[in-house]
């Protein structure tokens, strides 16, 4: 360390695996994907590591083609807004409610424990699937030759897809209950 930084403290040094981990893996993700090539492994974790986590989810391919860190935070509200625009279509279209209760609920999602425990990671961008993930289990349920069936397979590949498979197999576990729960009440 150089005098200048030798007393620097860390605000949160939970939130130092942003930094020293997670950024120079997307840094040479981007140099990857700027130079025509999948961005497949990464050197800079341990002695090298396969490059899959956040590499494919849709919402952090915007982080991987801009140099910036301030891509980040740009990154955070996307995924934000996905889960909250979510939200807002499954308690509006699916359960039937108001307007003012599916923007409360719209509002409070994103801004969960897990989000706010994991913000920054890959993980947030695959919880983000899960009103989408039971939107798509109702209209196909409700309406099987309908476009549900082509909507469930697409939203299960893009939450295989985001880096997280444990936390892509429990948004399937509860949109599959979701698919068992009765639904005469709602039809």
């Amino acid at each position: 360390l150089t005098e200048q930084y030798k007393n620097i403290v860390p605000h949160d040094v939970t939130q130092s695996d942003l930094v020293l981990g997670l950024e120079p893996a997307r840094m040479d993700g981007n140099r990857e994907l700027l130079g025509g090539r999948a961005p497949l492994w990464t050197p800079h974790l341990f002695a090298g590591t396969p490059a899959f986590r956040a590499g494919f989810s849709p919402p952090w391919m915007m982080a991987y083609l801009i140099k910036s860190p301030v891509v980040l935070a740009w990154t955070q509200l996307f995924v934000a807004l996905i889960a909250g625009m979510g939200m807002y279509y499954f308690c509006r279209r699916i359960l039937g409610l108001g307007p003012w209760p599916s923007v409360i609920a719209a509002w409070c999602y994103p801004v969960t424990g897990s989000y706010v425990l994991w913000v920054g990671q890959w993980i947030p961008a695959v919880m983000c699937g899960l009103p989408w993930s039971l939107a798509a289990v109702d209209r196909a349920i409700r309406a099987p030759r309908g476009w549900g069936g082509p909507a469930v397979a697409i939203v299960t590949t893009l939450l295989l897809l985001g880096g997280a498979p444990d936390i892509a197999g429990q948004v399937l576990m509860v949109s599959g209950f979701f698919a068992l729960w009765p639904m005469e009440k709602y039809l």
